[in-house]
Formats: C-alpha cells, structure tokens, sequence
C-alpha cells in the first residue's frame, strides 16, 4: 500500500518523501509530499483469522506557495477516493521546518483484504 500511495502521489508531478527524511544539508524543493504511516492495524476478523488490514498514512504537501497547498490537498483528496481510499475532511494546516514553505496534511485510510478473502470475490 505504501508504494501505490507514492505512486499516486507521484503521478501529480511532485516528488514524495517520507516525512522527518529531509537532513539540514538538504534544500527543500519548491513543492513536495511526504507521507506517513501512522499505523496498520487489523480491520476485521473472522473465525479468529484477521480477513484485513486498515493501512493509516497522513501525507503532507509542502509548498512556497500557500494556496498551492490547499488545491494540491483537494486534488490529492479526489484522486485517492477514485482508487478505493478513504480520505475524510478536506485536510488542515501543518508546520513547517522552513520560512519558506507552507505545509497542508491530510489522513487516507485504505482497507486492504487479506488474499483469502479476495478469492471469494
């Protein structure tokens, strides 16, 4: 799960990090994502077999420009709904390591079926 939300977040063009990668040494981009994994928890479970998993990420975007932010969330936001995410709210304001850039988060939630569970689809 993790590589398709960076593949779909890639698709918009920005590069994608994992969030606290950035070293001091590093310049930030002008614009980017970076994304965490705040759990992945059982889902459901059936005769004490766990039939799937809730994968939890926030991702943030990053910009030198604010309102770029907020259009770039409501992208992301319609973007992950059309391939099965659950993406609640419209997203709220994140701090920012740098002057220069304003931050923007996010939560998605993707429930992912164990394999026994997608055969009897």
């Amino acid at each position: 799960m993790k590589a398709e939300l960076y593949d779909l977040l890639g698709s918009l063009g920005y590069e994608v990090y994992e969030q606290g990668s950035f070293t001091d040494e590093k310049e930030y981009p002008d614009s980017f994502f970076t994304v965490w994994n705040d759990d992945t928890v059982a889902h459901s479970h059936y005769d004490n077999v766990e039939t799937a998993t809730t994968w939890e990420f926030t991702i943030y975007f990053y910009s030198t420009s604010p309102l770029l932010c907020v259009d770039v969330i409501n992208i992301v936001k319609t973007l992950l709904q059309k391939n099965r995410w659950i993406v609640p709210g419209k997203g709220r304001d994140a701090a920012s390591d740098a002057k220069s850039h304003s931050g923007r988060m996010i939560e998605a939630y993707f429930i992912e079926k164990n394999e026994e569970e997608k055969e009897d689809e």
